[in-house]
């Protein structure tokens, strides 16, 4: 799977997560990165010959409007009584959808906050700072999908808005 950097989103928009919406703070946007990292191959006498993929993920930063309920709380702060040694990612896979001002949706299929935001108590500013997701590949029957399976990390659709200015009657 090749991704170019015009393909990541860098959107103002709304995040779907755990049941719950996201929306992005005005002038900010919902940024998804690509973290892909490579193992260098090493033969002795030759030096490097190759290099392996070792694991790429996502991760997602929002900075969330500010409104605030007790839903959004436990989704943006899920971590307040913790299990000492528990993961953060469930044994079922918790997807996030990015759904893009610019029609985009991009979707994850395992996601996990890895950054709680901040409270922010300022008459002047929303109550909550940036959070990040982290979104790894999905899972199915308790083991991770390989990187050959299509969608296992995420899946970019972009539709096309219709042109105010186009005439449909002349589409053959």
């Amino acid at each position: 799977m090749s991704l170019s950097r015009s393909s990541l989103n860098r959107v103002p928009g709304r995040l779907a997560y755990n049941s719950i919406s996201l929306y992005s703070k005005g002038g900010t946007t919902i940024d998804t990165d690509l973290v892909y990292s490579q193992e260098e191959i090493n033969a002795a006498g030759l030096g490097k010959i190759d290099n392996r993929d070792k694991e790429a993920y996502d991760e997602i930063t929002i900075t969330p409007d500010g409104r605030m309920t007790t839903a959004l709380a436990a989704v943006l702060w899920p971590y307040t009584n913790p299990t000492i040694g528990a993961g953060i990612f469930p044994s079922t896979d918790v997807p996030v959808v990015v759904h893009g001002n610019d029609s985009s949706l991009d979707t994850h299929p395992a996601a996990a906050v890895v950054q709680m935001p901040q409270m922010i108590f300022h008459p002047m500013k929303t109550l909550v700072g940036q959070m990040k997701l982290l979104c790894l590949r999905s899972t199915s029957t308790g083991a991770v999908n390989p990187w050959s399976t299509a969608g296992s990390l995420r899946t970019i659709l972009t539709m096309r808005r219709r042109s105010p200015s186009m005439d449909w009657n002349e589409v053959s």
